[in-house]
């Protein structure tokens, strides 16, 4: 119940930053075949979460095929976090190159930095989703035996 749950609530989060990276797309005019180069050149702290993301998902995937649901928990919640450190971090990066301009600002100037901080969540967001219904199709954890006693 609690995988469902969260599984849930993961979507909507990738929803809601689907819809907050095409409105900076649609605002500033980026086409879309430009996308990937926001990912190619992004900030080096950006780049990295979006790897280390990719990598916590890809030890989660493992976990799950290994049978070992801790590891995987540990993987897809690392992901999540990673995703979700990296659109702070690009939103206050935007944030403060918009601060340090003169105003009037156009729009085109910063909204790329916004969008690169969406793609960022989205890649940790999908790797948690991912990882979600992995586990969620892996069926309940095992109960542990009772410890012997003395």
């Amino acid at each position: 119940m609690t995988t469902r749950i969260l599984l849930v609530a993961s979507v909507v989060a990738w929803v809601a930053a689907l819809v907050g990276l095409v409105w900076m797309v649609v605002l500033a005019e980026i086409r879309p075949r430009y996308l990937p180069w926001l990912l190619i050149h992004m900030d080096i702290v950006l780049q990295a979460c979006a790897v280390l993301s990719v990598v916590s998902a890809v030890i989660g995937i493992l976990g799950v095929r290994a049978g070992a649901r801790r590891r995987a928990v540990t993987g897809f919640s690392a992901a999540f976090g990673w995703g979700v450190l990296g659109g702070v971090l690009g939103m206050a990066g935007a944030r403060v190159m918009l601060i340090n301009m003169n105003p009037p600002i156009p729009f085109y100037v910063y909204a790329p930095g916004y969008a690169q901080a969406f793609l960022v969540l989205l890649v940790g967001l999908t790797g948690a989703i991912l990882g979600l219904v992995l586990l969620g199709r892996r069926g309940p954890a095992e109960p542990r035996p009772p410890a012997a006693g003395p």
